[in-house]
Formats: C-alpha cells, sequence, structure tokens
C-alpha cells in the first residue's frame, strides 16, 4: 500500500527522532513508512524507491554529520534525497538540535537542491505543537486526503440527492406548479382598497392644494372646500363640501389608477347667486366617455347652446359663469375675468360668458381709474 508520508534518516543520530515523529504524525491519522523492515518481499532498494514515488511528503531527518557520508554515490541516504527531488515529491527537511545548514556548493550536485526548502526544527519541550505545525504548514498529505473525502461526500450527495429526484420525481412537479400559480395569483391580484385609497389621496391633495381644497379633512366645517376620500371594493366615493367651480376642479383630476373601477361624487356645493346649498351627485366610471350630473336646489337656468343634450363641456363652462358672476358681484373682477375664460375656453358660444367677461373688464377698468 502507498504511504502519506516518507521519512528519511541516517540510523545513527537520527533514528530516536524520526521514530517519535512517525509515532506523533500515525497518531493524527497519517500512514507513515519509515524503515526497510516496513517493506515486504522482493528486493529492498527497488521497493524504496517505489515507496518515495508512492508518497505525497518525504519528510528528511537531518542531525549532525549525516550529510558527510553522502560524498560517496551509493549512500542510501544520498540516493533516498536524490529520488525524492527527481520525483518532485513534497520535501520537509527536520533539522535536529545542532544541525547547521551547509551551503550548496559542499554537497553532492544531486541533493544541493535540499538547502532550498524550508525546513522546520522541533523543540523538545514543544514537540506536539512542532508536530501540529508540521502537519498545518508543511505537509500536503492531510489536504489531499481532505479533499479525497469531500469530494467523497459531494459525490454521494449528489447520488442521494438524485435518486431523491427520480423517486419523487411527480410530488417536486407538483409542487412546482403548485408554487407557479400561488405566484400568478399574487402577481395579478389587484391592489388593495388601502393602496388605492392612499393613491386617490395623493392625487387629489397635489392637484387641490393650491386651490385651498383640503383632502381627507377631518376639521373641515360644511363651509369648508375640502374632499374626503372613501375605497370600497375598488370604487371611490368623493364626498365633502365644495363651491362648483371646485367640483369642476376635482372632476378634471385625472383618477384612472390601477384598481379603479368607478369614481362617485357625493358632495354639497354653494350656489353662487342667493347662498342656499345644491346637492351634486355624479358618478364617473372607469373609461366613461359622459359624465351626468343631477343637480338640486334653484339653480339658476343656463341658455343651451344647442337643442342637443349639453355636452361635458358646455356643462362645466355653465359652471364656471355661475362663480365667475359670483366673483363680479363681490367685486373680485380679476378672477370673475379668469373664470369667465375659462368657460370660454370650454364652450366659445356661451353668450352668458361673453357678457360676463365684457362686464368684468369694464368694471376692472373703472376700478383702476
Amino acid at each position: 500500500m502507498s504511504h502519506d508520508v516518507f521519512i528519511s534518516y541516517r540510523r545513527d543520530g537520527g533514528e530516536h527522532l524520526a521514530g517519535r515523529i512517525k509515532d506523533a504524525l500515525k497518531s493524527r491519522g497519517f500512514s507513515v513508512f519509515m524503515d526497510v523492515e516496513d517493506l515486504k518481499s522482493g528486493k529492498f532498494d527497488l521497493a524504496l524507491l517505489r515507496e518515495i514515488e508512492a508518497a505525497t511528503d518525504v519528510v528528511v531527518i537531518l542531525t549532525p554529520g549525516c550529510l558527510e557520508r553522502c560524498k560517496n554515490e551509493d549512500d542510501w541516504f544520498r540516493q533516498e534525497i536524490r529520488h525524492a527531488i527527481k520525483c518532485e515529491r513534497n520535501i520537509v527537511p527536520i533539522l535536529a538540535r545542532d544541525f547547521q545548514m551547509p551551503s550548496p556548493a559542499t554537497l553532492a550536485p544531486d541533493i544541493a537542491e535540499l538547502v532550498t526548502y524550508n525546513g522546520l526544527t522541533p523543540a523538545s519541550e514543544l514537540f506536539e505543537a512542532s508536530i501540529d505545525r508540521l502537519v498545518s504548514k508543511f505537509l500536503k498529505s492531510r489536504l489531499r486526503t481532505s479533499e479525497a473525502g469531500r469530494s467523497s461526500k459531494i459525490t454521494s450527495l449528489d447520488g442521494e440527492v438524485s435518486s431523491f429526484v427520480r423517486k419523487n420525481l411527480i410530488w417536486i412537479l407538483s409542487i412546482l406548479a403548485l408554487v407557479a400559480v400561488l405566484l400568478s395569483v399574487s402577481i395579478r391580484r389587484p391592489p388593495k382598497d388601502e393602496t388605492i385609497h392612499q393613491a386617490v389621496t395623493q392625487k387629489l391633495h397635489e392637484a387641490l392644494d393650491s386651490h385651498g381644497v383640503r383632502v381627507d379633512c377631518t376639521e373641515c366645517t360644511v363651509q369648508d372646500p375640502h374632499v374626503n376620500v372613501h375605497v370600497e371594493d375598488g370604487k371611490v366615493s368623493l364626498t365633502g363640501a365644495l363651491r362648483t367651480s371646485d367640483l369642476e376642479i376635482v372632476r378634471g383630476v385625472p383618477l384612472d389608477l390601477a384598481g379603479v373601477k368607478a369614481v362617485e361624487y357625493q358632495v354639497q356645493g354653494e350656489q353662487a347667486s342667493s347662498g342656499s346649498n345644491i346637492s351634486l351627485a355624479v358618478t364617473q366610471p372607469k373609461a366613461a366617455a359622459v359624465v351626468k350630473m343631477k343637480t338640486g336646489g334653484d339653480v339658476p337656468a343656463m341658455p343651451a347652446s344647442s337643442s342637443k343634450e349639453p355636452t361635458e363641456d358646455e356643462l362645466r363652462a355653465r359652471a364656471y359663469v355661475v362663480t365667475g358672476q359670483e366673483q363680479l358681484r363681490n367685486g373680485n373682477y380679476v378672477s370673475a375675468e379668469n373664470r369667465f375664460h375659462a368657460a370660454l375656453n370650454l364652450d366659445p358660444q356661451n353668450a352668458s360668458a361673453k357678457a360676463g367677461l365684457a362686464q368684468a373688464v369694464k368694471s376692472k377698468n373703472k376700478a383702476s381709474d
């Protein structure tokens, strides 16, 4: 059998240290060849060289005077070192006490390379610690053994996994299909009402803040312009207190957001002429082309622009006219002028808007004089 470590030494002077190192390595799980006594039948010289070739590490015990006889070409200590160098084994010199490594020039050329290897000098009082350092820092056998063990474990684990997959393939595919369905349902699930509420509130807040209309107001009175948002099953209900013009602004805010099925306006509106309240109820299904408005209370009649049913723009223009006339009566001529302009942009044929604009401009110029 092959060994992890081959120990090369001279019997006279190095046998004791070699024996201690062999025992220490074997106690740590290494297979160690040390002596010709470990050889089986056959020519010991050829067998000895084969042991060096089969080993991963060659530990060379260097004691005082051990290299002097290496001048002899037939010296077996020299032949072991030479063969280890030739086979490119991992050579680890162990320097005994009082040994001094000679210069390469004093050694035979075929073993002069020995002086270039990193060596270790074990301390008698810390021998076990020195062996631990030899194992962890110098030897390659344990690394090879560990890698082989890991490879064996990985191969075994791969085999177990493959066997498990084959035996349970149907169940595994069923579970994967169920996971895919659940992920698909989760991705396609419409936004929750809370998410829709937040998105709608944010949109309204951005659009109405500059107009003095507060969104989701908890402290506002019925006289304060405000809009409260309620969402149930994707249907958005807007309630609150608004002027007629403010309602038009609210209706202009795009609420075709993800998950919104319909938008319904149920607000109290302030009439411009008499101060009485009117109820404005508007339902705006998502992507609806026409929004119908129902009004209650004393609303002044507006001249129809044609014999057919008024369009949404015409209805919005009439609302601007109402608020423009209110601003005109209150002496806010610039605001009134802006309202009438907005009405004419929506309905250029609105006679009331034209008349109101002319009156607003005249009153503004008169007030400036």
